[in-house]
């Protein structure tokens, strides 16, 4: 949305006044900066409200844009809060203690303490679950929300293969598996590449053409295409991983890098 710098100064004061309880308007430059940066978020989020039918066209000063995206941050919120909730009917973390951390003990603190008036920029969480996505340039919600939609779709491609087939190919190899911290969805492309070179169905250089041919078995038509995508980068990620420990002399499946 289009404002000038000066337009916010009375929009960050107004909310040092509410972050103060109306005792004082002087904030640390710190604090200040933090709710200068509040007020861009959900100014940069007011479009959203407009697009989503909860403002009209014509409430274009800043201080109803600064409404409107308080507005639209509340609804993603709420519409992530759902996603999770979906998420967890019938999730599995495979025995990753990582992931279980993750979604469902770190995931809920998020939607306890997120704070849309005063600090809707940050997103709390450290998410120490990888993701085959890059999220760093999303903040507050934005992350959570995308982070959100990644698992449910692993969690809905893992749970297309076999019963148990998931668990016993996380279970093979040396170390402990269930500690590590590791996306599940490359690591299982990577053990299935390694049993395919291993058993000669394929050699390194033709792996991750084979996975592909694999992973569309997987794919259905109503899989968003962004999300095919996404799986894509596990396939090329466990192509490279095996190629790479095939080609080290005296490395084999069962040693992994």
């Amino acid at each position: 949305m289009k404002y000038r710098p000066e337009q916010l100064i009375p929009l960050v004061a107004r909310l040092s006044e509410e972050y103060t309880s109306k005792q004082s308007t002087s904030v640390s430059y710190e604090r200040a900066q933090q709710l200068m940066e509040a007020v861009i978020f959900c100014l940069d989020h007011a479009g959203e409200a407009s697009e989503a039918g909860l403002m009209t066209d014509k409430e274009l000063s800043v201080e109803w844009l600064d409404k409107a995206g308080v507005l639209a941050l509340e609804e993603k919120t709420k519409q992530a809060l759902e996603d999770w909730n979906r998420l967890m009917e019938g999730f599995s973390d495979y025995g990753n203690r990582c992931l279980f951390d993750t979604a469902v003990k770190g995931i809920p603190e998020f939607f306890k303490w997120y704070d849309i008036k005063f600090d809707p920029q940050n997103y709390i969480l450290t998410l120490d679950y990888p993701i085959l996505r890059d999220l760093s340039g999303l903040y507050g919600v934005d992350r959570i929300f995308e982070y959100i939609r990644c698992l449910e779709f692993e969690q809905r491609i893992l749970g297309r293969f076999p019963f148990g087939a998931v668990e016993s190919l996380l279970s093979e190899g040396k170390g402990n598996r269930k500690s590590r911290i590791e996306n599940l969805w490359e690591e299982v492309m990577t053990r299935i590449g390694s049993e395919m070179v291993l058993s000669k169905r394929t050699d390194s250089m033709g792996l991750e053409a084979e996975l592909v041919r694999g992973l569309k078995l997987l794919l259905r038509k109503e899989d968003p295409e962004d999300m095919r995508d996404y799986l894509g980068i596990g396939v090329k990620n466990a192509a490279l991983r095996v190629s790479i420990r095939h080609s080290n002399s005296g490395k084999t499946p069962e040693n992994p890098l």
